[in-house]
C-alpha cells in the first residue's frame, strides 16, 4: 500500500470513527439533551449489574435469551468498574466509543482494499446513521453487535492481503460469533473472497477456524441454555418476515421517521406477504447477479444484499418480528447502494458531472434524514431516571439490608413477567453490591 493509500486509510479510520462517536451519542442528545446522565438502557445496565454481584467470568459465560452476548458482556465490565451514580454517562460514552471503533475500522479497511475515501466514510457511518437504528438500538452497548457484524461482513467481503489483517479478521469473526449466533453466516462473505482470490486460501482457513470455534462455543451454549431459543422455522414467522421486509426497506426513504413512536408500531402497516416475497426474491436475484461481477465494488454490493437478507430472515423465521433484526438488512441495502453509485460515478468520470453523482445523492439523503436524526423518544427518554432508581434502591436497602434490591432500566425494563432475565443476569442484586466503590 502506497503512502497516499496509507494516509487515506488513516483519515478514513480516524475521521469516520470520530464522526460515528459524535453521531451515536448525538442522536440520543438531540432528542433529549439533558437525559444521557439519567439514561441507563436495558441490557446496558443489566449486564454490569450482573458483573457487580457475580463477577466477570460468571456473567460472560451466562446465556442471555438463550445465547452468548460476548462483546456487550465484556464492555459491561467497564461500566461495572465505575460507581453506580455514573452509569448513565458511562454506558452512553462506552457505547458511543464502541460504535465509533467499528465505524473507524470499517472505513480504514475499505480504503486499504481500494475503495475511495468518500464512499468508505459514508459506508462506515451507515450503521449509526440509518433512521431504523434510531428506534431503539443506536448508542446501545447491548446492540453493538450491529456495527460489529456490519464491519466483519465488509472486511470478509472485500478481502485483504496483509498478515496483520488476517489476524484482525479472525478476531472479528470470533468476536462476532460469540456475540450473535447469525454471525456464523459470515462464512458466505469469506467463501466469496476466497473464490474471488481476494484473500489466500491460507488466510481464509485461519478466519474459517475462528468462525468455527466461535460458532461451536455459541452453539454449545444455545443447546445447553435453560431458556433455549427456538431453532425451528415456522410458516407464520416466515410470513411475518415477508410482510415486514418492505416496511423495513422503506425506512431508508427520506421523510419516513419514528417521531414520537413509543411501541413497535413501525411494522403495523398491512402489507400482503407476496409483496415482501417479490422484494426478497428481487433483492436475492440482484445480489447473486452482482456478486459474480468482476468489479470489487459491484460484487461486494451483491454480497451485502444477500447477507443482509439472511441476517434478518433467520432470526425472524425462527422467532418473531423485531425491528432490530431488520437493521442489518437495511444497512446492507444502503451500503450496497453507495458502492454501486460510486462504481457508476467512476465509470462516468469522462462525462461531465458524472463523478459528482454520488456526492449529490449522499447530500440529498443526509439532508432529508435530518428529520430522523434524533433517536426516538422511547429510546432517548429515561424511564425511569437512573437517579430515581438508585434513590429507591438505597431507601429500600436502608430499611432492610438483607432484602434484594430491585433495579429497573429504561424503558421501564424488565417488566413483570419477562422470562428472559434469570440469575445471575437479572434485575435483583444484594444491597452489598449497590454502593461498592469502583476500586473494590
Amino acid at each position: 500500500m502506497g503512502v497516499h493509500s496509507q494516509r487515506g486509510a488513516f483519515v478514513a479510520g480516524l475521521f469516520g470513527g470520530l464522526l460515528a462517536v459524535a453521531l451515536s451519542l448525538g442522536r440520543v442528545l438531540f432528542q433529549a439533551d439533558s437525559s444521557v446522565g439519567e439514561l441507563v438502557w436495558a441490557e446496558d445496565g443489566l449486564f454490569p449489574l450482573c458483573v457487580r454481584k457475580a463477577g466477570m467470568w460468571d456473567c460472560l459465560s451466562d446465556p442471555f435469551a438463550g445465547y452468548l452476548l460476548g462483546l456487550p458482556r465484556l464492555l459491561a465490565g467497564m461500566t461495572a468498574a465505575f460507581p453506580m451514580d455514573d452509569w448513565g454517562w458511562t454506558t452512553n460514552v462506552v457505547a458511543a466509543l464502541g460504535w465509533g471503533v467499528f465505524a473507524g475500522l470499517a472505513g480504514y479497511w475499505l480504503v486499504v482494499s481500494g475503495i475511495r475515501l468518500f464512499p468508505a466514510i459514508v459506508i462506515a457511518l451507515i450503521p449509526v446513521a440509518v433512521p431504523l437504528v434510531g428506534f431503539e438500538a443506536v448508542n446501545s452497548i447491548g446492540s453493538i453487535y450491529m456495527p460489529l457484524l456490519f464491519t466483519a461482513t465488509l472486511a470478509l467481503a472485500v478481502g485483504w492481503n496483509h498478515r496483520a489483517q488476517t489476524v484482525l479478521a479472525a478476531g472479528l469473526a470470533f468476536l462476532a460469533t460469540v456475540t450473535i449466533p447469525i454471525a456464523a453466516l459470515l462464512i458466505g462473505p469469506l467463501a466469496h473472497s476466497v473464490l474471488r482470490q481476494r484473500i489466500s486460501r491460507r488466510s481464509g482457513a485461519v478466519v474459517l477456524g475462528a468462525l468455527v470455534l466461535g460458532s461451536a462455543l455459541q452453539f454449545a451454549v444455545i443447546v445447553s441454555a435453560p431458556n433455549r431459543r427456538n431453532m425451528v422455522f415456522s410458516s407464520e414467522s416466515i410470513g411475518f418476515w415477508l410482510s415486514d421486509l418492505p416496511t423495513a426497506a422503506l425506512t431508508l426513504w427520506p421523510g419516513l421517521y419514528f417521531g414520537s413512536v413509543t411501541v413497535f408500531g413501525i411494522f403495523t402497516m398491512s402489507i400482503v406477504w407476496w409483496t415482501g416475497a417479490l422484494l426478497a426474491l428481487g433483492l436475492l436475484v440482484l445480489g447473486i447477479t452482482l456478486a459474480v461481477k468482476p468489479s470489487t465494488e459491484v460484487s461486494v454490493a451483491g454480497v451485502l444484499l444477500v447477507s443482509g437478507l439472511a441476517y434478518s430472515f433467520i432470526p425472524t423465521a425462527t422467532g418473531y418480528a423485531s425491528n432490530r433484526y431488520f437493521v442489518m438488512t437495511v444497512t446492507g441495502l444502503a451500503a450496497a447502494a453507495v458502492l454501486l453509485l460510486d462504481n457508476a460515478a467512476q465509470g462516468g468520470r469522462s462525462h461531465s458531472g458524472h463523478g459528482w453523482r454520488l456526492y449529490g445523492v449522499v447530500a440529498v439523503f443526509a439532508l432529508a434524514w435530518t428529520v430522523a436524526l434524533p433517536a426516538s423518544t422511547w429510546r432517548a427518554t429515561p424511564a425511569p431516571a437512573w437517579s430515581v432508581v438508585l434513590e429507591q434502591v438505597r431507601t429500600g436497602c436502608a430499611a432492610d439490608p438483607t432484602a434484594p434490591a430491585r433495579f429497573t432500566f429504561s424503558p421501564d425494563w424488565p417488566q413483570d413477567g419477562v422470562t428472559d432475565v434469570q440469575p445471575p443476569t437479572n434485575q435483583l442484586a444484594p444491597c452489598s453490591a449497590v454502593d461498592r466503590s469502583a476500586e473494590r
